[in-house]
């Protein structure tokens, strides 16, 4: 019968597995998983996050940016440059863009392909930089968790600097708790010279990729003379070199923007409320994701402080690593926060990539402080979350960050006639705009736009500048298209007095915040 069969077998493995040579054959065997464990986590996150993105994210509609990028890199090495000293970028990333056009082209797919190679570097690197705090084990958790995050997938498939500027974060962080943790084997004539110098080269790399990465050497200035008793005898003075060498780069790129001049055109950001500053710890976890299903993620936070309270109350003694990770999670998140409120708001969840590798490192230690079958639950639990909202970030039609710029301006290039008029408003939309529209109608932005001279000046909007405009659009034009987004103050005002002054004939949204409005201008 079926239990004596499976009598047999248990007896036949029990016996093969108690014979001695067998038995230390199998431990050996087990001992060489663990050991490898965690390259095998970072062989199927770098697998899974390629997979995933070229097939469900590369293929999305054009966003504003990264028509912004294609824009800025279509011109000569130098004219590149020059765009991005009058723009409010450094230079780094739109340079090694230029140089990956050449070899692969400069369609959408190629750029966004850049992105993706730094997003997965940084699956290796951030498990690198785990392991040398972590056992191997929590290292492989940390990149299996990273490898499901929506924020990593949405802005590591982003034709934008935000993945080459998690990889230098990363690396940056990695050699610093390498200097901090020291080799003591090396002599004293040489404290670990090569990670100095690497070390370095991340901070003038990271600096030149995006300003926000001055948080990082804030972060880690102020780790410094709160432990440098533990630092190497020259710590200081390679410190002082790193951060001379990057205010000397800095100084030299500003003086270069000075010579060339900036733009005075860029978009309108809002100044942060106390619930954008909860949404980045959201966002860090789930991703880019609907109102409904970020405010229910959000009305969770009850049970985070219960399990905050739990683990009060088992007294582990906290580690100077793990301070430092929690200085590098709240202290750029606070300083941003504060600056946005009080000076200029520049409160953005991408620019905060930066925190996104140590979110990760600290939940994973947080989950392993409760009991071993707990920690897997929760860790389990944890994956099916991170899943369910990548598919729900990649598939959703309501996620805020998706713009469709390609429906919309395919839209009106089959409905419209030559006799109509296609409106972009804000002014920057035609860039998206134009790499999918077709149509006969001219396109235009409102207010007028001259993105061609250095110089420009977006007028500011007002009634009385709309209906002197209009003046010679009824008399020319049958139908007006306006595409609606990235309101700049006066999106509102403008579809009222469009609305009471013609009449409406459709509206379309095509994405969170992109809608197309159709007036009748004249009648035969």
């Amino acid at each position: 019968g079926h239990g004596s069969v499976w009598h047999s077998i248990t007896t036949c493995s029990l016996t093969y597995t108690l014979r001695p040579n067998n038995f230390y054959r199998m431990n050996y065997l087990t001992q060489s998983i663990r050991a490898h464990i965690g390259i095998f986590a970072v062989v199927f996150a770098v697998l899974f996050t390629a997979s995933f993105s070229y097939f469900f994210l590369m293929d999305k509609s054009l966003r504003l940016d990264e028509a912004q990028t294609m824009s800025q890199t279509s011109h000569t090495f130098m004219g590149t440059v020059d765009i991005i000293a009058r723009d409010i970028h450094v230079p780094l990333y739109f340079v090694s863009v230029r140089v990956w056009e050449f070899a692969f082209g400069t369609d959408i797919v190629s750029l966004r392909s850049f992105s993706l190679l730094f997003a997965l570097l940084s699956l290796p690197a951030l498990y690198i930089l785990a392991r040398e705090i972590f056992s191997t084990q929590k290292a492989g958790f940390v990149v299996l968790l990273a490898a499901l995050s929506p924020f990593l997938h949405w802005f590591g498939s982003e034709a934008r600097m935000y993945s080459m500027l998690l990889l230098f974060t990363i690396l940056s962080q990695y050699f610093f708790m390498r200097l901090w943790r020291g080799d003591r084997s090396k002599s004293e004539k040489d404290p670990g010279r090569s990670d100095w110098i690497l070390y370095a080269l991340m901070a003038c790399f990271g600096m030149l990729t995006h300003y926000f990465f001055a948080f990082v050497l804030m972060v880690q200035a102020v780790f410094y003379f709160l432990h440098k008793d533990r630092f190497q005898k020259k710590a200081f003075l390679y410190l002082a070199i790193t951060g001379g060498l990057t205010v000397i780069e800095m100084g030299a790129w500003f003086a270069y923007r000075f010579k060339v001049g900036s733009s005075s055109s860029s978009p309108l950001l809002n100044a942060p409320s106390s619930v954008d500053l909860f949404n980045i710890f959201s966002q860090l976890l789930i991703g880019l994701q609907s109102n409904p299903v970020n405010t229910f993620f959000l009305s969770l936070w009850p049970l985070l402080v219960l399990a905050g309270f739990t683990l009060l109350t088992q007294r582990k003694h906290i580690h100077a690593e793990t301070t430092y990770f929690l200085m590098s999670l709240f202290l750029p998140i606070i300083v941003a926060f504060i600056v946005s409120a009080t000076l200029r708001p520049l409160f953005l969840s991408r620019y905060l990539i930066i925190c996104f590798p140590s979110f990760f490192i600290l939940l994973v230690h947080f989950l392993t402080l409760y009991k071993k079958k707990t920690a897997y639950i929760l860790f389990s639990t944890l994956l099916i979350g991170l899943m369910l909202g990548l598919l729900a970030e990649a598939f959703s039609s309501k996620n805020p960050a998706d713009e469709n710029f390609r429906d919309a301006s395919s839209y009106v290039s089959v409905h419209a006639n030559q006799d109509d008029l296609f409106i972009v408003t804000a002014p920057f939309l035609r860039y998206p705009v134009e790499y999918y529209y077709t149509g006969a109608p001219r396109l235009r932005t409102f207010p007028e736009w001259n993105r061609f001279d250095a110089d420009s000046i977006i007028p500011e909007y007002s009634d009385a500048y709309l209906e002197e405009t209009l003046k010679g659009w009824t008399d020319r034009y049958t139908y007006m298209y306006v595409l609606m987004g990235y309101d700049q103050g006066y999106e509102e005002q403008m579809r009222l007095y469009l609305d009471d002054h013609f009449q409406k004939v459709e509206t379309r949204e095509f994405s969170p915040g992109l809608t197309l409005h159709v007036y009748k201008l004249r009648y035969f």
